[in-house]
């Protein structure tokens, strides 16, 4: 993914203690090539308001790190954290942030796969019905 070299620890950097990414430059700067990098695309998810994975093409959402994402550039964020100068919190706040954050997103996962299995069983049934004569289309 491409993004500002700055991306993932930008927030933090003003004292943010959140997980989501700008995609977006600041306006007013000259864009120029050396000021972009490419990240792994497993260092990111996109979310609903929800903390709700996207999944598909139509659906829309925020840009997060995941949690290897985390993992791998949380020195880096802490660092930007630290040396904020207006903090929202302190580091042990951003980690804890960072725990629910994953829980949350694994929950909201876990149920929306429940309620896909539930519609695929019930498009089974109506398959089978089908199939054996027993159902109707309209």
């Amino acid at each position: 993914m491409k993004l500002t070299k700055k991306a993932i620890t930008r927030l933090a950097s003003e004292g943010r203690v959140t997980l989501q990414i700008p995609e977006n430059l600041d306006y007013g700067k000259e864009v120029t090539e050396d000021m972009f990098s490419d990240f792994p695309d497993t260092w990111f998810t996109r979310l609903k308001s929800s903390k709700l994975p996207v999944i598909g093409k139509k659906e829309w959402g925020y840009l997060f790190l995941s949690e290897s994402g985390w993992k791998i550039n949380k020195k880096d964020i802490k660092k930007a954290f630290e040396n904020a100068a207006f903090k929202r919190g302190t580091w042990g706040d951003f980690e804890l942030h960072a725990e629910q954050h994953f829980l949350d997103v694994k929950i909201a996962l876990d149920k929306r796969i429940d309620y896909f299995e539930k519609k695929v069983k019930e498009a089974q049934k109506v398959k089978k019905s089908l199939i054996n004569g027993k159902g109707n289309i309209f």
